[in-house]
């Protein structure tokens, strides 16, 4: 897997990796879990995020990062498109 760009370097996004690889059984999760509210709209801010769709809920008391899956990303990214073509003629 490529870094992705909200990591500082491909060394931290490897010691991340090393990291998930021992530590988590879900094979599901993303680093996007991993996220908070406040680095993913600094990194939107900067363009530097992937998943500007993720969602934040609570998971067993812990405030983490979910994807939405690839049909509602899609109807989601359509959304935004048409409400900004309505701002924006």
């Amino acid at each position: 897997m490529t870094t992705p760009p909200c990591f500082e370097s491909a060394e931290d996004f490897e010691a991340y990796t090393d990291l998930l690889e021992e530590t988590v059984t879900d094979a599901a999760r993303s680093y996007c879990w991993d996220c908070t509210p406040e680095y993913k709209e600094k990194m939107k801010a900067q363009g530097l995020c992937r998943h500007p769709l993720v969602q934040f809920v609570m998971v067993d008391g812990a405030l983490v990062g979910k994807r939405p899956d690839a049909e509602t990303a899609r109807k989601q990214a359509e959304a935004v498109a048409l409400v900004g073509s309505r701002i924006n003629p």
